[in-house]
């Protein structure tokens, strides 16, 4: 990726984002790779119980929502593309089935300045 492309501690109301590409539009794509959860990935590999992985596979969407909200503070029509990107462990995205409605909900919401 071309160094011109690429944003570092990028400012969006009051919000840094560490990370965003510099699209053709001169807008910026934020992308929000942190993830904050690593506890619940080891404590979901390390369960055996299917009641303790379905519980500890809520708390992870839990999680995820939490961070699409997040990157959702990162978006600004008139700087930022109407979305911006949550980058998170394959692992996480393999238990993120049941909340991938939500997020992408978040997505429109946003765009239309709901939230």
């Amino acid at each position: 990726m071309p160094i011109e492309w690429q944003v570092r501690n990028f400012n969006v109301n009051g919000k840094t984002v560490e990370f965003g590409l510099r699209l053709p539009n001169n807008l910026v794509l934020p992308i929000d790779s942190k993830w904050p959860a690593t506890h619940l990935l080891e404590q979901f590999a390390a369960a055996h119980d299917p009641e303790e992985q379905k519980r500890l596979k809520g708390e992870i969407e839990k999680s995820i929502l939490q961070k699409a909200k997040e990157v959702g503070k990162y978006v600004d029509p008139d700087l930022t593309m109407p979305f911006g990107i949550a980058a998170v462990p394959d692992s996480v995205f393999d238990l993120s089935s049941g909340v991938l409605a939500d997020v992408f909900n978040l997505t429109l919401l946003n765009r239309y300045d709901i939230l």
